[in-house]
């Protein structure tokens, strides 16, 4: 039977490049006014007591790395009909307050870390869905920096102005530097929608290759999908000795559905791979190359 080879995009995604990050965040450098940052983290100013906002101004002004924690929860009744109430976490709300700060300009100001590598923290916690307090505090020490809190009205308003709020004291960025931070971002974000196609662009590539390089075998999987092993295996026998066999219309139908499959995961592995390329393009244009490799 007639196979479906891949053509030249087939070749040119035989092996997709490793995703690296450290390239081209390296290229991105974040210089601060006072001179450009290291790896390590800078020496934190001495410790002050917080006013009664909860506020350390020179600790905030040290920080460039923040991690994001978010907490909501709320009191239900507890299951089984036990006495008492029972404390829920409110995923829902977890995930809008995520997508709130995200429109914020918090990024812009802060590099976005995990919370075991950040200089601070940045605690929000909605209790009842009524309540929003937050607080920032140092990795290192626990120290409170900065508190808001205040009774929910509009969710999104009101993350929006407990940012804006707690970024009248964050370190200063030019905008050339908030720019930088915001393509950043972007190439990140973009990033991770490309791993995971990358990922099932070469599973199901190699899947095709192992089929073309292996057409009896895979035509005997197919078999084996809709009849019994003896079928397949007696018809299998007779197809390669060239004798009769009373399954051969079945061996025949596997050989059709095999060949019917295989051209289906052709076109859609072309499809996943002009998908990528697009994506790719939108790198350049972004000016995020390097991420992807050569």
């Amino acid at each position: 039977m007639a196979l479906f080879r891949m053509g030249n995009w087939g070749a040119e995604m035989r092996t997709l490049p490793c995703i690296v990050l450290i390239a081209f965040l390296a290229n991105l450098e974040i210089i601060a006014q006072t001179g450009a940052r290291t790896s390590s983290k800078p020496p934190l100013a001495a410790a002050t007591s917080p006013d009664k906002n909860g506020q350390d101004a020179p600790l905030l002004a040290a920080a460039k790395t923040a991690a994001l924690v978010v907490r909501a929860t709320s009191t239900v009744s507890c299951p089984g009909g036990a006495p008492g109430d029972c404390i829920r976490t409110d995923s829902e709300i977890v995930r809008q307050v995520q997508d709130y700060v995200a429109k914020t300009e918090l990024w812009e100001h802060f590099e976005k870390a995990d919370s075991t590598e950040a200089d601070i923290l940045l605690d929000f916690r909605v209790k009842e869905g009524s309540i929003i307090t937050f607080m920032v505090k140092d990795s290192d020490s626990g120290k409170l920096l900065y508190s808001d809190s205040r009774e929910v009205v509009s969710l999104d308003n009101d993350i929006k102005r407990i940012v804006e709020h707690f970024l009248l004291l964050a370190p200063p960025r030019t905008d050339a530097q908030q720019e930088q931070m915001r393509l950043k971002r972007q190439c990140v974000e973009m990033l991770n929608q490309y791993t995971p196609k990358a990922e099932a662009y070469q599973t199901s590539f190699k899947e095709y290759q192992w089929k073309t390089a292996h057409e009896a075998d895979a035509i005997m999987d197919e078999c084996r999908l809709h009849w019994k092993d003896y079928v397949c295996l007696d018809a299998s026998a007779a197809s390669q000795t060239k004798r009769t066999s009373i399954y051969a219309d079945n061996w025949n139908n596997s050989i059709v559905e095999f060949g019917r499959k295989l051209k289906l995961q052709y076109d859609e592995i072309g499809n996943e791979y002009k998908e990528l390329e697009t994506m790719r393009e939108t790198f350049e244009k972004m000016g995020c190359a390097g991420q992807l490799g050569p």
